[in-house]
């Protein structure tokens, strides 16, 4: 169908055409309108001769809609390793049966990686049966924080770790049989089953009770039982410049249940995920909630709240082909009993973006952002402009802290995006940036020029059971 393809990224736009066909009552004709895009992505940066990179990916490879991307980097400075590669290729659907395959290698300097994944999600309501089997090798530079004894402050420690994952599930859908005519049509109710496992090697650290328990062995075996009921409204002007863009409608909420034998001892986990999403009046509102934690002996392990809530208000026309919209976004979580050096990070695309900070951590945080975005007529080559301007605020705190008490981080400015529809090229974006409250930041005044990946709105699928994520 046209969301269908329209998520494949080698299309502006498509649309979908039933025409009746002459002297026949049981024909039609169906007629597809696609707008390409340029298929082939560039990518690369360079401060010299000696430290560049380059990248291409083709989005249409051999006309068949697959995905074939390389790149190379050099760093005629780094002892460790001067060159870097990374490949990637995938096939979207396989003939008729909309299952996906994907192949990884990476060479980098942090991280050796090879992996393989087969994978057939719940596209539609009429689809039955959903899952994915994935095998890969991981070789990973870390890092964790101590506390220097005369300073106080923190200092980051780097080791390698290694571990090969299996991971796969199944996933069952079925038809909901009260409701009006559209919840019958477009709700279901979906069961699903996961195991997967993550075995360490070489390790270099003692895994104990207390100390580096991110790096025991696991192998989880998770239960979900979920409800889902999902449309989508067509809209423009949200993150795109000019292409339809498909919102998605509805509401999902799931039960997961499971058990891990892991190192230290088997654990039980416990799970609930709800989401919801709506056209109002005032805009578009979609929220979020995720509890989940571990039992162990009687007390909780890795636990974690978090919410999230996205809204957007309706595209205000300002007159002489100027449009805009504005963007709130609150996000909060609390780990529990969370392990040794597990925290969240605030800067960046996490909270106060433009920066990276290891001072942004806690197992509390805060975040609320605001940007209105303007919807410009100027176009050069092809490209269009939108200004925006953005303010950032967040807080963090760790056990026994007061979150709201600590003065908060900060980070507002201006900046203007260009795109091309045309092209596969990412949004390309100029940021002028002031923060304040952060420590060790030096210069508080930044200036930025970076590619930004297009944005999608969240769906109401429900997929394989999952641990629900600490970040």
């Amino acid at each position: 169908n046209e969301r269908y393809l329209r998520q494949q990224g080698i299309f502006h736009d498509v649309r979908i055409v039933i025409v009746p066909y002459k002297n026949a009552k049981d024909a039609v004709e169906v007629h597809v309108y696609t707008q390409d895009v340029w298929s082939l992505l560039p990518d690369g940066s360079a401060s010299g001769l000696n430290n560049f990179s380059i990248g291409l990916e083709q989005r249409n490879f051999q006309g068949l809609g697959h995905s074939l991307k390389n790149s190379i980097a050099y760093n005629a400075n780094d002892p460790r390793q001067r060159w870097e590669y990374t490949g990637r290729y995938l096939i979207p659907s396989y003939r008729k049966t909309f299952i996906t395959g994907q192949g990884i290698l990476n060479l980098q300097r942090d991280q050796k990686q090879l992996g393989f994944k087969v994978f057939r999600p719940f596209l539609t309501p009429e689809m039955k049966y959903a899952g994915s089997i994935e095998v890969g090798y991981n070789d990973f530079r870390l890092f964790e924080f101590t506390t220097d004894s005369l300073t106080g402050r923190s200092v980051r420690n780097y080791f390698w770790s290694q571990y090969v994952l299996f991971d796969a599930w199944i996933g069952r859908s079925f038809k909901i049989f009260f409701g009006d005519d559209q919840l019958r049509e477009r709700a279901r109710f979906v069961v699903a089953l996961r195991h997967s496992r993550q075995t360490f090697y070489n390790r270099g650290k003692a895994v104990t009770d207390s100390t580096n328990q991110l790096f025991q062995n696991t192998r989880p075996t998770l239960f979900s039982f979920g409800f889902s009921n999902r449309r989508y409204k067509r809209d423009l002007l949200i993150y795109g410049f000019g292409r339809t863009e498909d919102v998605p409608l509805g509401e999902m909420a799931a039960f997961i249940y499971g058990s891990d034998p892991a190192e230290l001892g088997t654990r039980k986990y416990v799970g609930l995920k709800f989401s919801k999403a709506r056209y109002m009046k005032a805009g578009y509102l979609y929220s979020l909630v995720n509890l989940g934690t571990y039992f162990k002996g009687g007390t909780t392990e890795q636990g974690v709240f978090s919410t999230e809530n996205n809204y957007f208000t309706p595209l205000h026309n300002l007159g002489q082909r100027w449009y805009a919209r504005h963007f709130l976004n609150v996000n909060f979580g609390r780990g529990v009993n969370r392990f040794q050096n597990e925290y969240f990070n605030i800067s960046g695309h996490e909270g106060i973006q433009g920066i990276t900070s290891d001072e942004l951590r806690g197992t509390r945080k805060l975040v609320v952002g605001v940007e209105s975005v303007f919807f410009s007529p100027i176009n050069f080559l092809g490209f269009r402009m939108a200004p925006f301007v953005f303010s950032n605020l967040g807080w963090t705190s760790f056990k026994g802290e007061p979150l709201l008490n600590a003065r908060p981080f900060h980070g507002y400015g201006i900046g203007f995006r260009f795109r091309n529809e045309n092209l596969t090229f990412n949004t390309f974006q100029v940021r002028l940036s002031i923060y304040s409250g952060i420590p060790d930041i030096g210069q508080p005044f930044r200036a930025g020029f970076e590619g930004v990946t297009p944005l999608r709105l969240k769906d109401f699928d429900i997929s394989a059971p999952e641990i629900i994520p600490f970040r």
